[in-house]
């Protein structure tokens, strides 16, 4: 496979492009990543997940504990400089995700702790399915 080593347009260098990017999807979990000739990674994750409610989180709703750990299929990750999380409309009911933390693992996976909170009432019905997404931006050099 060829490597680009250097980029021009119009004989002026481009110092930051794309150099790999790649999708895997499927019916629970999709990923998306894309490497830059600077050593920057962003991560997609969009994953569908039935989440129980157990834990009641003050009175304005219930909370569980949410973990990820991407595939292999993400290329090794240095470090993670930021993300962000979001969760969309799913069961009905306001739900939100609060990142707790996101650690790099030896093997160069990401890990990913949150807290998903269902803020209805406390006797509203448990298992909600929901689509959680997730944006990293770190370092793969």
């Amino acid at each position: 496979m060829a490597k680009l080593k250097s980029l021009t347009i119009d004989d002026s260098p481009v110092s930051n492009f794309v150099i790999d990017e790649n999708s895997s999807n499927s019916n629970t979990i999709n990923y998306k990543y894309r490497k830059w000739n600077n050593g920057v990674i962003e991560i997609w994750i969009r994953e569908t997940k039935t989440i129980n409610f157990t834990d009641v989180w003050y009175d304005i709703g219930r909370y569980n504990d949410y973990s990820l750990k991407t595939s292999t299929f993400v290329p090794p990750v240095k470090a993670v400089d930021m993300s962000y999380m979001s969760c969309e409309k799913g069961g009905g009911g306001i739900h939100y995700v609060s990142p707790d933390a996101i650690t790099v693992n030896t093997d160069g996976t990401i890990s990913i702790y949150a807290y998903v909170v269902n803020a209805g009432p406390t006797t509203e019905e448990n298992n909600k399915t929901l689509n959680l997404c997730t944006y990293i931006v770190g370092t793969w050099k």
